[in-house]
């Protein structure tokens, strides 16, 4: 279980740091955390006490505060 969680924490540190550094192509073959952010932009309220939380809102506020307003992810 730890390993899957350390996984995921490093492709959402991978695509936090993307999005804030304005690029607005995304490949990933991570479709959990693809889900991840989602859902978190969908439900924000459902991830308060989520283990990845932080990284999941620098990426919703990278994502909203973008200068394209387009980034697209690609699996």
């Amino acid at each position: 279980m730890h390993l899957i969680i350390g996984i995921l924490e490093v492709h959402l540190a991978g695509i936090a740091a993307t999005v804030t550094h304005d690029y607005f192509l995304i490949a990933t073959d991570s479709e959990n955390s693809m889900r991840q952010i989602r859902k978190q932009i969908r439900y924000p309220e459902l991830h308060t006490y989520h283990i990845h939380h932080n990284l999941l809102e620098a990426i919703i506020k990278a994502i909203r505060n973008s200068v394209t307003l387009s980034i697209k992810f690609l699996k």
